[in-house]
């Protein structure tokens, strides 16, 4: 890891033979290929498809042909997924898989090229004695070359069974278009099955594979063997069909220059129809100078041929002399209670729920122990410090000795200022190390910010914090360490996001559009996006909006106490995962029925009552701090 300055952006037809024998041999084929077709756990298992075809290196195709009268142009009404109809290179440096066509269910198909390879540099490749097809009402045979057609255009193409006669059938209307990515790097992966199909399944399965990263201009940038690709994440990996991945290599792999090591994510960003929040995050974070802060890079991501979608390649967080290098320290994560494994070495903190050390292989039973004893110690010097009514200078600067404080600083801000949902619940970090001969705890680094700027509906109002507090919240009931915060905000945070808005997301943005013209006919209809937005346009505009109207709430409440009112909201019914939320008000203004609404959802509760008892009503205006308990 190292910090950087974001630069460059950044389906079978029914047979009816003419004779009994005739259709005899046609069942008995049938049965061949679907038996076949139904070992092949393949993303074209379900395609209509002459069966098991793959292509050489030069082009050439091997099928069995027998079994290309089973395709009829009817087969396609529908269809979605990929055909063996791709287009091929020769291209000698690049070595890259042929490119499959996709169809969109709708009577759309297209060609997603990478940047890597001139359009002019491709020929057709597929099998003749299965398919026929003509694009514009001209007859394309394999080994032409598609260079007349404009990219984007939509073209009228008809694919048929090779033994079809044009007019003997209903043609089903389709369109073709030729896309092509510029400026992204593309990485190809190739998986031993040939197929995405079995580790999509269960984030447990797992297979070896081959890697390959062009840039741009088509120079190589990195390749090597996977000892394993597998899906990664939790919720996305569930609820999205574009999967995150992490891939393994057999040995250290430097990919996009993000330094030597093994293990790499390809964030999917499938929650976020802006595709900018992870990137946003990341290289605000390096800029704003929090170490260990991955690198990332955007790609064009291909398996087996087959284009995946935009992605964004990123370091993993973990040990090591190019990651978090901390040889003799620990990495520890916060972690949601049911995601914890009989392998983890998992700790609690009072309050605070499930930590774990990750890379655990690293840490023994005592060790976490140990870990465990100085993350409760530094609970409790916070709470005796934030509590202390006198003077609470020395306890602070007891404190210090213990944590970096400049650190839970910067990750305040951080939470504060994206709102994501996954603070101090999950993928929220904090390392253990010696410094200068005593140890301290720092926060970070940071990670994971797709439900950020409100995506999540948790997170819509701008003056409700969608996350629970943790170290870094019941820090800044401190004097001291408030103070250190709004340094840090007014000197760094601030003007930095200013400048994000008005330069570095809109170069971001104009840096991927190419690839998003891919990304989008691949996978926007299938959602998974904010209720808050209808398409990518209205996700990028709802993005900026919000974070310029979060930024100037954090701004003006840090900055200008006094004409604001802390109320924290305690879930009562609730294990210590989400434990409380906090809403800071201007003085003399009602707390909203959405806001009132949206807690009682989240807590599930009828509604909110005093530390009497007394219940709270939302219809007098705020003007002191309050503590509301959910009832």
């Amino acid at each position: 890891m190292r910090n950087r300055r974001f630069t460059a952006f950044r389906r079978i037809h029914n047979f009816i033979p003419a004779a009994g024998i005739v259709l005899l041999l046609a069942a008995l084929l049938f049965t061949v290929f679907f038996y076949r077709n139904q070992d092949s756990r393949g993303s074209d298992s379900d395609a209509p498809s002459s069966g098991e075809t793959s292509q050489d290196t030069a082009g050439n195709t091997d099928s069995d042909a027998s079994s290309g009268s089973l395709f009829h142009a009817q087969d396609l009404k529908g269809y979605e997924g990929f055909l063996p109809i791709s287009l091929h290179t020769d291209k000698a440096q690049s070595a890259i898989p042929d490119i499959r066509l996709y169809f969109d269910g709708t009577g759309r198909c297209f060609f997603f090229l990478p940047a890597c390879v001139p359009t002019e540099q491709y020929v057709f490749a597929y099998d003749e004695t299965v398919y026929g097809i003509e694009i514009d009402g001209l007859p394309i045979h394999s080994s032409d070359a598609p260079g007349s057609y404009r990219q984007g255009q939509e073209y009228p193409i008809m694919i048929k069974g090779a033994g079809e006669e044009s007019g003997s059938f209903d043609a089903i209307p389709m369109t073709i278009t030729f896309m092509q990515s510029r400026n992204l790097p593309s990485v190809f992966i190739s998986t031993a099955s040939g197929t995405t199909g079995y580790i999509n399944v269960s984030k447990e399965n797992r297979e070896p594979g081959e890697f390959l990263c062009l840039l741009a201009d088509g120079t190589r940038d990195s390749s090597g063997t996977l000892r394993s690709v597998k899906c990664h994440g939790n919720s996305s990996f569930y609820e999205a069909d574009k999967k995150t991945y992490q891939i393994l290599f057999d040995s250290g792999c430097d990919v996009l220059s993000m330094g030597t090591s093994g293990k790499y994510i390809l964030q999917a960003n499938a929650f976020d129809a802006s595709y900018l929040r992870n990137e946003i995050l990341y290289t605000y974070c390096q800029q704003a100078g929090i170490p260990y802060t991955v690198d990332t890079a955007y790609v064009d991501l291909y398996f087996n041929g087959e284009y995946a979608g935009n992605y964004l390649i990123c370091e993993r967080v973990e040990q090591g002399t190019s990651r978090v290098d901390i040889p003799d320290g620990y990495l520890i994560e916060k972690i949601i209670a049911d995601r914890v494994t009989a392998e983890d070495h998992a700790f609690q903190v009072t309050g605070m729920n499930y930590f774990i050390i990750k890379d655990s292989e690293l840490a023994t039973a005592e060790e976490c122990a140990d870990v465990a004893d100085y993350m409760n110690h530094v609970e409790d010097l916070i709470r005796s410090c934030s509590q202390a009514e006198s003077d609470s200078k020395e306890k602070y600067e007891e404190l210090c000795s213990y944590i970096d404080v400049e650190s839970f600083a910067d990750m305040y801000l951080v939470a504060a200022i994206s709102n994501d949902i996954d603070s101090n619940i999950a993928s929220t970090y904090y390392y253990l190390c010696s410094d200068a001969g005593s140890r301290k705890l720092y926060a970070g680094p940071v990670w994971d910010y797709d439900n950020a700027f409100g995506r999540h509906e948790r997170g819509y109002e701008i003056a409700l914090s969608a996350y629970p507090s943790g170290f870094c919240e019941e820090l800044y009931d401190i004097p001291y360490f408030r103070d250190l915060v709004r340094d840090r905000l007014n000197t760094v945070y601030y003007p930095l996001m200013e400048e994000y808005l008005t330069v570095d997301i809109p170069a971001m943005h104009s840096y991927i559009q190419p690839s998003l013209s891919m990304e989008l006919p691949r996978w926007q209809a299938k959602g998974y996006h904010s209720a808050a937005v209808a398409d990518h346009d209205d996700a990028v505009s709802y993005l900026y909006d919000y974070i310029r109207k979060r930024l100037e709430h954090v701004y003006d409440r840090i900055n200008h106490p006094e004409g604001y009112h802390h109320i924290r909201f305690i879930n009562s019914s609730a294990g210590a995962d989400y434990r409380d939320s906090e809403l800071w008000i201007p003085d003399g203004d009602k707390i909203s029925d959405d806001i009132m609404t949206q807690l009682s959802d989240r807590f599930r509760c009828e509604g909110f009552r005093f530390e009497n008892g007394k219940s709270y009503s939302n219809t007098r205006p705020v003007f002191s701090d309050m503590t509301l308990y959910s009832y």
